[in-house]
């Protein structure tokens, strides 16, 4: 459905409120309203396009940053001369501002938290225009096809959720047991999770389209010589 009044007149509400508070500040907010729902990742692909700075990363609207990951992602990321860094992440109450722990088994760096260089944009293309999973293609295409990429657990990327065996976010298909921490002075509890045979069956679908896509381009760039017995020998355009 097509953005309607009210959700124009709260984006613009909101947006002047950023605006006021942010006085001198350098940064700048823009909002796009597409005609229709188009998904995430098609929404994120709009935004790339007006990005003009030399790095860039994602951030949902129930999500937060902790306010020293930009600057510790962007130090770790040029140190290591890599193209993407995947940054670390963990869940955060923000009703009693403490963090809540997730077990090792689930990713504790990965797709969902990312600064990387923009330039990967035109050699690597957007996102894939998928409702789900956008962010586990568009990092598995990059690792495929060879964009230098580090893990760097130390940085923090902290997102909104509570730590009640009826929340949804804490009771979806990968986070298993909840454990709540009482009277702890920053932690709030523990998760343990890890990606379902479902979650997992999607990253290799894409690998196998992946791997299938560069034996169409090398068979396109070597194609079989007529004459050789058995396709044995091969000659380039």
């Amino acid at each position: 459905m097509p953005p309607g009044v009210e959700d124009r007149e709260l984006v613009e509400e909101l947006v002047a409120e950023l605006e006021a508070a942010g006085g001198d500040s350098p940064w700048r907010v823009s909002v796009f309203l597409l005609e229709r729902n188009r998904g995430v990742g098609l929404c994120r692909n709009r935004a790339f396009q007006e990005v003009t700075a030399p790095f860039f990363s994602c951030l949902d609207a129930d999500d937060i940053f902790h306010p020293l990951r930009c600057l510790h992602a962007l130090l770790a990321l040029q140190s290591s001369g890599v193209d993407r860094l995947n940054t670390g992440w963990s869940r955060v109450s923000l009703d009693e501002n403490k963090i809540v722990l997730i077990n090792d088994r689930l990713y504790c760096t990965g797709q969902s938290s990312f600064l990387a260089r923009t330039e990967i944009l035109s050699r690597c293309g957007y996102q894939a225009g998928l409702r789900h999973f956008e962010d586990t293609e568009f990092m598995l295409r990059q690792a495929f096809f060879g964009v230098s990429m580090q893990d760097s657990p130390i940085v923090g990327h902290y997102a909104h959720t509570e730590p009640r065996q009826d929340y949804a976010s804490l009771s979806s298909v990968c986070r298993q047991e909840v454990h709540p921490i009482i009277g702890h002075p920053y932690l709030c509890g523990t998760v343990i999770a890890e990606q379902p045979e479902s979650w997992l069956e999607i990253e290799r679908s894409h690998r196998q389209r992946y791997h299938a896509l560069l034996a169409e381009a090398l068979r396109a760039a070597y194609p079989a010589d007529p004459d050789a017995a058995d396709g044995e020998r091969f000659t380039a355009d």
